[in-house]
């Protein structure tokens, strides 16, 4: 009954830190928002260590990111309900087959086809790498470890994607991936 209790209290108190998110972002004031933001995380932190009390470690970290994101999206909603304004929406304009420019599509296909490869499988394997050294290292059970690292792989891959495309210059991300593939895997299987 105190691990409901628990969670419950935890529940309200990190929807209460997105409130004061919101809100600081609705302030005009560089000082009050700095600190309104700065009790805002600090606590989301305090929900999600109550979630942990109230769960276990495990459960507790993913209940407690779960909630936070799943009220974020509910305050998202209900923002967009009370302030959106009716969309007009204009005739779209057709394209006839003489207005695509097929050269600048096949000019820039190699450079497309880099990103597909280095978001698929160069990021994807560079961050399985990180993960399956960094959680061999951890303390406890082999199985939690392993949990963490399949909580973590879509986060770490989705961060190396953001990085790849956001890049004006494919080479550098590109070649760090790599870099950091080698490197892992060496020091996971041949070291």
């Amino acid at each position: 009954m105190a691990e409901l209790l628990i969670a419950i209290i935890a529940f309200i108190i990190s929807f209460a830190g997105l409130i004061v998110l919101l809100l600081s972002w609705q302030n005009k004031s560089d000082q009050a928002k700095q600190t309104m933001i700065a009790f805002a995380w600090f606590v989301i932190g305090i929900s999600i260590y109550l979630w942990t009390l109230a769960s276990g470690p495990e459960f507790g970290l993913c209940y407690g990111f779960i909630s936070v994101a799943f009220q974020a999206w509910v305050l998202v909603l209900y923002q967009q309900k009370t302030n959106s304004k009716p969309l007009k929406l204009r005739a779209a304009k057709v394209l006839v087959k003489s207005q695509i420019n097929w050269a600048a599509g096949l000019k820039s296909l190699p450079r497309v086809g880099l990103i597909l490869v280095a978001i698929i499988p160069l990021a994807g394997f560079a961050s399985m790498q990180v993960l399956a050294g960094v959680t061999a290292l951890l303390p406890g059970e082999k199985v939690n470890r392993m949990a963490l690292g399949v909580y973590l792989l879509p986060i770490l891959w989705g961060l190396f994607v953001y990085w790849v495309c956001g890049a004006q210059k494919l080479a550098r991300p590109v070649i760090s991936l790599a870099i950091i593939s080698v490197i892992s895997y060496s020091v996971n299987y041949l070291l």
